[in-house]
């Protein structure tokens, strides 16, 4: 249930990355001392881990479990407390259980001196300590494990970098393949090739891609386009040719 919630909000948060750090430090808030030492006096009404519903009260008997069962590793069936009974009161005079524990199902432990206790079962306020711990740690190594899932958009491409990255590749946009070679950038949302191609008879022209002038913004934007088509080669002559070109761009333009 913890982890379906925290999924369920994690599905709607704008930002996933702080919801899962504050969950995770909520949880080990509850758990580490050290991290949120609690009064001396335990305050029945303060609530002090934003996001969880926990007085002090209970969060110490949280550790108390989360101690005992979790890092102890005590077997929570052991809780139950032991009562010391008469042996009269549990046999009768054959030696055989009375038919009333054998009803209840009782557990009963004889010691090292013969003497006979009757076992109960871990108290219902035990029982639910002991759950809410365990759930509550259990969720804490989800989120330490949790491993988001998040969309990596790809870059986004524009007119000047794309007819760059084909220039440097050696490869053709004509008025043939123009349109064909658009449509697989849906995100330039083009009508046709045109503006494309265009683009690409720019800058197949060497002087226009090293010897471009402009405004100190104009110049940088143009160095970004060249740099960003850059990223986008991948054959190791291709990437040495357009290195090359930046470098004489830079030089023209005195760019360090």
């Amino acid at each position: 249930m913890l982890i379906a919630n925290f999924e369920k909000r994690l599905s709607s948060s704008r930002d996933k990355k702080t919801l899962l750090t504050k969950e995770i430090e909520a949880h080990e808030m509850l758990f580490d001392e050290n991290k949120l030492p609690l009064p001396l006096e335990i305050h029945t009404n303060r609530r002090p881990i934003k996001g969880l519903h926990y007085t002090d009260g209970v969060i110490n008997q949280l550790r108390d479990a989360y101690y005992k069962y979790i890092v102890q590793g005590a077997d929570i069936n052991e809780a139950g407390e032991y009562f010391y009974v008469s042996k009269k009161s549990i046999f009768d005079e054959k030696g055989e259980l009375r038919e009333k524990y054998l009803k209840e199902g009782a557990i009963l432990h004889i010691d090292g001196r013969g003497r006979v206790a009757k076992k109960f079962p871990p108290s219902d306020i035990n029982l639910h300590y002991f759950n809410e711990a365990m759930a509550r740690f259990d969720y804490l190594q989800y989120l330490k494990n949790y491993k988001p899932e998040i969309a990596i958009e790809p870059p986004k491409r524009k007119l000047a970098d794309i007819a760059l990255q084909y220039v440097w590749e050696d490869k053709t946009i004509s008025n043939q393949n123009k349109h064909e070679i658009a449509a697989q950038f849906p995100e330039l949302n083009l009508k046709n090739g045109n503006k494309l191609y265009n683009k690409f008879l720019y800058y197949s022209h060497k002087t226009n891609r090293v010897n471009y002038d402009g405004s100190e913004r104009q110049i940088r934007n143009y160095l970004k386009d060249m740099e960003r088509a850059l990223s986008f080669l991948t054959n190791p002559e291709h990437i040495k040719v357009a290195e090359k070109e930046i470098h004489e761009y830079k030089r023209h333009n005195n760019i360090n």
